[in-house]
């Protein structure tokens, strides 16, 4: 036995997407419930298997029974189903104009050239050069990233460690991400930003040299999957 398959009800299907990174598992919808199948080791993804609301859990064979956990005598077959990938089975829908062209400003800001060592939070670069990254690295550097992309055929990811590519840093200050090598004119200017930003919907607010700002949803980010980056098309 070196299977398993877990049954959910259906309202439990947007929990699903919490395991659509961890490699080797199916699902399909029979009725009201939502089988899932894959195997019985996921190593430090198990964590995430288990956190499942699950209905029911078996055991799988080679011959398909089905064997409730701890039993010995399997209880039955797994019925012939139309199986996909979790990616296939719940696709996210990547908005790729979720760098707002626009300006939104809070109020008139000036930024300064500055010398603190602001560590880097975010990186913007191009959509090639991050799907270049994406297809070499090893799955552990990217399950700590996220992304969103724009029409312009540009990215913006947050994440440590942010990827060794190309591109422009920002440093993070509360939900206020600063270019690298620049400072808020006065310094005090963050915190004030930061209080009136509690206003509005969950935002990085993206600041360029010149003070101007575009709000990004949080919300819009999306984890740095290769099956997400394949859905981006401009």
């Amino acid at each position: 036995m070196n299977m398993r398959a877990l049954v959910l009800e259906l309202k439990y299907q947007d929990q699903i997407g919490n395991i659509r990174a961890v490699e080797g598992w199916s699902a399909c919808r029979q009725d009201e419930l939502i089988w899932l199948k894959g195997p019985l080791d996921n190593k430090h993804n198990q964590v995430l298997i288990d956190s499942l609301p699950i209905l029911a859990s078996y055991k799988l064979d080679g011959q398909n029974r089905l064997f409730p956990d701890g039993k010995l005598t399997p209880v039955a077959l797994l019925e012939v189903m139309e199986w996909k990938t979790l990616p296939e089975f719940m696709p996210l829908e990547m908005p790729v104009s979720a760098i707002p062209a626009q300006q939104a400003t809070l109020m008139p800001v000036n930024l300064l050239r500055s010398q603190n060592p602001f560590p880097a939070y975010a990186l913007q670069t191009n959509f090639m050069a991050w799907k270049k990254y994406v297809d070499g690295a090893p799955q552990v550097r990217l399950q700590k990233l996220k992304f969103v992309a724009s029409a312009a055929q540009e990215v913006l990811i947050i994440g440590d460690p942010l990827p060794p590519i190309p591109g422009k840093t920002f440093w993070l200050k509360g939900n206020l991400l600063v270019p690298a090598g620049y400072n808020f004119d006065p310094p005090f200017l963050g915190d004030l930003l930061n209080q009136k930003l509690k206003a509005i919907t969950p935002s990085y607010i993206l600041f360029n040299e010149s003070g101007r700002q575009n709000t990004i949803p949080i919300d819009l980010f999306k984890p740095a999957d290769r099956a997400v980056i394949r859905q981006v098309s401009f």
